[in-house]
């Protein structure tokens, strides 16, 4: 059986370059990805002003970036999982892996949001069994994004 791991979402420029911060996480699922064949990736991430002012969903930016390093993915569907924020990333991951019948799964962060992130699943789902992979930071990391985080 496959294991779902979602890729949180990340910064990325006006014109749609992922960030360090993106790239970082990307980087972090690729390589569980070659250390387990049954992780099948997603990305999470629509707009927000904080984040993403593109013309294109974040998780879309970050699939391209996927199949391009030869990763196996789940585009889900184009309604799924356009997340704002953190809140709203986890929300929208229970829902879909509940939809899905997924009883445990994985998430990829960076370190300095993997906290964060699970306290936000442990206040929204208690029973969810969440694995959460961490990505080094980015020695460059933007201090807004570094507080937000």
């Amino acid at each position: 059986m496959k294991k779902p791991v979602f890729i949180l979402a990340s910064p990325n420029s006006a014109d749609g370059e992922l960030s360090p911060m993106s790239i970082g996480r990307i980087e972090r699922a690729v390589q569980l990805q070659q250390i387990q064949p049954d992780v099948v990736l997603l990305a999470t991430g629509g707009f927000g002003d904080h984040f993403n002012t593109s013309n294109t969903p974040h998780r879309e930016l970050v699939h391209q970036c996927l199949l391009n390093r030869g990763a196996a993915i789940d585009r889900a569907t184009p309604a799924d999982l356009l997340s704002a924020n953190t809140v709203e990333d986890v929300w929208m991951i229970i829902a879909f892996a509940q939809k899905r019948g997924w009883a445990d799964y994985g998430v990829v962060t960076s370190s300095s949001h993997w906290k964060r992130c699970r306290y936000i699943f442990e206040c929204l789902d208690p029973t969810a069994r969440v694995d959460f992979f961490a990505a080094d930071d980015s020695a460059n990391l933007d201090d807004a994004i570094g507080k937000h985080e």
